[in-house]
């Protein structure tokens, strides 16, 4: 899939945003925003909340001015419309899923350890 990504700054005003890309379809957009202090935690935008009309999203209320907001655009036709599913999270992470399976009992133990210390803390 080839996507593109632009950031757009909100200003608590601006409800348009225009890429530099092309937009297909409504459904080869994907909103997301985070807010400026915490950039690691980004949101999905749900749908009902923007749209998109000659190249543009709209939203319907605009963007405060300590989020920024991110349009990820698919540029082959694939669909962006829905975050990934739960079945999706697990088949891309299938490794480290396996990787703690195999290492089960160890991850066990380690729990037990944590729990032991936490107990003997609240205990003296």
């Amino acid at each position: 899939m080839a996507l593109t990504e632009e950031r757009f700054a909100g200003d608590g005003v601006n409800k348009i945003f225009t890429p530099s890309s092309t937009i297909l379809s409504y459904n080869h957009v994907r909103v997301d925003y985070y807010k400026n202090d915490k950039p690691d935690e980004m949101f999905y935008v749900q749908p009902d909340k923007w749209d998109v009309v000659n190249n543009s999203v709209i939203f319907k209320t605009a963007p405060a001015s300590d989020e920024t907001v991110i349009l990820s655009i698919s540029t082959t036709g694939e669909d962006l419309s829905e975050p990934l599913s739960a079945v999706q999270i697990v088949a891309k992470n299938i490794d480290n899923v396996n990787t703690v399976a195999d290492n089960i009992e160890d991850v066990k133990t380690l729990a037990n350890s944590v729990a032991d210390v936490f107990k003997f803390n609240l205990t003296t």
